[in-house]
């Protein structure tokens, strides 16, 4: 059983960076596990079935998403499942505290895009 955000938990999925007797601190943790049920002793994660793809992604974003993984101590793929499930209920994925890191980041790896970027990038620079 693993304690993540106040939840007991039995994760089965060995990739996972947690694993028994580790604690997610909710700081540090991208995104919550699943409801608190105290009384629950059972498996709460949900069965799925992952796949390998060829994503392309900006460098230096890259590197931003790799140290804040490492920060909250799980997978890159955890962060981007997180950051997606999220997204997609018009929720916000991090805290403040984690969105401070992110700023801190940004600057150490000079990441100076933004939302309003998402559609304007280009491999081929300002004229493709």
């Amino acid at each position: 059983m693993v304690r993540a955000w106040g939840v007991y938990a039995q994760f089965t999925d060995r990739q996972s960076s947690l694993y028994a007797g580790e604690y997610c601190n909710p700081d540090t943790c991208a995104f919550q596990v699943a409801e608190s049920v105290p009384w629950y002793q059972g498996n709460l994660m949900k069965k799925i079935e992952r796949t390998q793809t060829g994503l392309r992604i900006e460098k230096r974003m890259l590197k931003v998403m790799k140290g804040l993984a490492e920060h909250l101590d799980c997978s890159l793929a955890e962060v981007v499942e997180g950051m997606i499930l999220h997204n997609f209920e018009g929720k916000s994925p991090f805290s403040e505290a984690t969105l401070g890191k992110i700023a801190q980041l940004k600057q150490v790896y000079d990441l100076d895009l933004t939302a309003a970027d998402a559609h304007r990038l280009s491999d081929h620079g300002e004229n493709a």
